[in-house]
């Protein structure tokens, strides 16, 4: 037995989400009574959709599966019904042998190109859930030349309003005499995730306006060249394993290796005026990695420097501290902080370099709670502590 479901969906009368939807709205029963959420079933089973009883095949899905590649003009919605009567993508769809066509993924309105359909709900599923990593490519045409600094900016990763996002590859394409005339430049990008206008999200983020986007690759799927806007042709035997060991690969790298992030070097020096210990340069280390570690999956390293400054005028002694992060390709940052005692200092160093992090890399935005404040230096007393035991020892 199966989750009801996953065997709806299998059997292309919809994805998950939206048999779980129906459930919930009673529309969904098994042998009389109402369906709840986790309950299982088989093939075999008296199962009714609004009253209407689901014939269920006893082959497997994919003994039955279908799969079309679509090229989607301009003007088409994802959708399988419109309130206002505009065109959509199912409108030239043949029809299916069994189950109905559902879409791998979604493309607005304003974007053309390569779409998926098939019969099987559950590799559409598995096409679409973000843990298959699976890659969609676009050609996209913006304005103006975006600076080496964005594009940078864009495969390290910005913060959009639902999180953090990024192209995995960005190449730059000869524009047509028309478009360099016109100040338009051409890239392809690859993404990895199929969130709501993420393309043209991402380039806004940076200060870019996209004019035009359509999607050439799907996965292991191209765009064929000779199919032209508002056709449709059926998935090859070879393009349907292509697809499917895809997800079965995607599958297998989940549960059999974890990503490891390697974790933010911190690095601590100083001059022979400030008077340094292991547990001096323990604490600091703390520190930074605790004030930073809201981008620490972007930062290689942070080299601390911590020394004496004097202030001719006041005619006292302080002390500074110079931070630089450095991340993989990006220039370095850094900032500096002077004050009286050195914790202040070190302080003072962390918020500057959250500040400028926060400029150039972006902040998450307060969805689902208020977004994090900068915290201060941790354990600071501490600090001032190990600071004077130094002194005291020297």
């Amino acid at each position: 037995m199966v989750r009801l479901q996953k065997l709806l969906a299998a059997a292309g009368l919809g994805s998950r989400r939206a048999v779980e939807q129906w459930i919930r709205e009673g529309r969904v029963t098994i042998g009389g009574r109402l369906a709840q959420l986790g309950d299982r079933a088989r093939p075999g089973d008296d199962i009714r959709l609004d009253g209407k009883k689901v014939e269920l095949a006893p082959e497997t899905p994919a003994a039955t599966r279908e799969l079309l590649l679509y090229n989607k003009p301009l003007g088409e919605l994802t959708t399988r019904s419109d309130p206002e009567g505009r065109p959509t993508v199912f409108d030239q769809l043949p029809p299916p042998r069994q189950g109905r066509w559902i879409s791998v993924g979604r493309l607005d309105v304003n974007t053309s190109g390569l779409l998926l359909f098939t019969t099987d709900g559950e590799l559409a599923h598995r096409l679409m859930h973000p843990s298959a990593e699976v890659e969609r490519e676009y050609r996209v045409r913006v304005r103006g030349a975006p600076r080496r600094e964005a594009l940078a900016a864009l495969e390290l990763g910005v913060e959009l309003e639902d999180g953090l996002a990024r192209f995995e590859r960005i190449v730059p394409e000869r524009p047509s005499e028309a478009d360099a005339a016109a100040s338009h430049s051409w890239y392809r990008v690859v993404i990895k995730e199929g969130r709501n206008r993420e393309v043209r999200r991402l380039w806004g983020a940076v200060g870019c306006e996209v004019s035009r986007l359509a999607r050439v690759r799907y996965g292991p799927l191209q765009l064929p060249d000779d199919l032209r806007a508002g056709s449709w042709r059926r998935a090859s035997a070879l393009e349907t394993a292509a697809l499917v060991g895809t997800v079965l690969a995607a599958s297998t790298s989940i549960h059999s290796k974890r990503k490891v992030q390697p974790p933010m070097q911190v690095l601590v020096s100083s001059d022979h005026t400030v008077t340094s210990s292991e547990g001096l340069t323990s604490r600091v280390s703390a520190a930074v990695t605790d004030g930073l570690a809201w981008w620490s999956d972007r930062i290689t390293r942070v080299e601390v420097h911590l020394s004496d400054v004097s202030n001719h005028k006041r005619g006292k002694t302080g002390k500074r501290c110079v931070m630089e992060a450095h991340l993989g390709g990006l220039k370095p940052i850094a900032v500096h902080d002077e004050a009286e005692v050195l914790r202040i200092a070190i302080d003072g160093s962390i918020r500057k370099l959250q500040h400028v992090l926060g400029h150039e890399l972006g902040r998450r935005k307060a969805t689902a709670g208020p977004s994090p404040t900068p915290r201060q230096v941790a354990s600071v007393d501490e600090l001032e502590q190990l600071e004077r035991r130094s002194k005291k020892k020297s």
